[in-house]
């Protein structure tokens, strides 16, 4: 790619497989050697946004990780025009990066993160069968709201209440794995508490008080990878009109991989 000739030069990586029990320090390596050569690197996998450590300052959007091979290939989409040189360098069984080529021409229904079969996307006679995750971006511009949950109202915040942010996925398929630890905690919390959850289209909710003090636990319903436009998006909803006035803290709850 160094040496290749193209108007701009942009590299996706898959799952790096062969990283060893220092993944993350690989994966920030890779990014920085990169970005040496490519004009955009993109990262795509459950340990992509490991790749952002090595960003930039001042050139954030040449370095984009995504968790989901559906929203990368949007991205790139997104981006790309005539001239431009794309390298895709993935592992088959795990990443099927494959999709990010067919669906620059036509349509790619089948979008699983667990597919596990060693073959080619375009042969594969599952390709139109629409499976996967729901892509990102039309959850965030979606207007119509989640089936379970009512019609969400504006609602005022306290300028001192604690707000504790659980992070998570709200498919299913991640109930009681590692990447709903956030979920899982706040959870416990509301337990301890005795707090009870109300659904809205933008998260789960429990208010109550602790120790004399206001407290709203939250639960954003939206995707690892939208948590911070989704969140950005419930704070200007819960403070209406007074919210570029309003500052107050988040203590957020993530999945912590790895130790240093």
């Amino acid at each position: 790619m160094k040496s290749a000739q193209a108007k701009r030069k942009i590299i996706v990586f898959g799952e790096i497989s062969d990283a060893g029990h220092k993944k993350g320090a690989k994966y920030a390596k890779t990014a920085r050697l990169a970005q040496n050569i490519a004009d955009v690197t993109v990262f795509v996998g459950t340990w992509a946004s490991s790749a952002l450590k090595a960003r930039k300052p001042g050139e954030e959007d040449k370095l984009r990780a995504f968790s989901h091979a559906r929203d990368a290939t949007e991205y790139i989409k997104s981006i790309t025009r005539e001239g431009d040189l794309i390298l895709l360098k993935g592992t088959n069984r795990q990443d099927h990066l494959q999709r990010i080529l067919l669906a620059q021409s036509g349509k790619v229904a089948c979008w699983r993160q667990d597919c596990n079969r060693v073959s080619f996307c375009n042969e594969c006679p599952d390709l139109n069968k629409p499976s996967g995750a729901p892509l990102l971006l039309q959850q965030q511009n979606s207007e119509a709201p989640t089936p379970e949950a009512p019609p969400s109202s504006p609602q005022v915040l306290e300028p001192d209440l604690q707000v504790v942010v659980g992070l998570g996925n709200p498919e299913t398929k991640y109930a009681n794995t590692p990447h709903n630890v956030g979920y899982e905690v706040v959870d416990q919390l509301a337990a301890s508490l005795k707090l009870n959850w109300d659904a809205t289209p933008e998260a789960w909710i429990a208010r109550g008080s602790s120790k004399g003090r206001a407290v709203c636990l939250i639960k954003i319903r939206m995707p690892m990878n939208g948590i911070g436009t989704g969140l950005k998006q419930f704070s200007e909803k819960a403070f209406g009109s007074a919210a570029p006035k309003t500052m107050f803290w988040f203590t957020t709850i993530s999945t912590c991989r790895s130790a240093p």
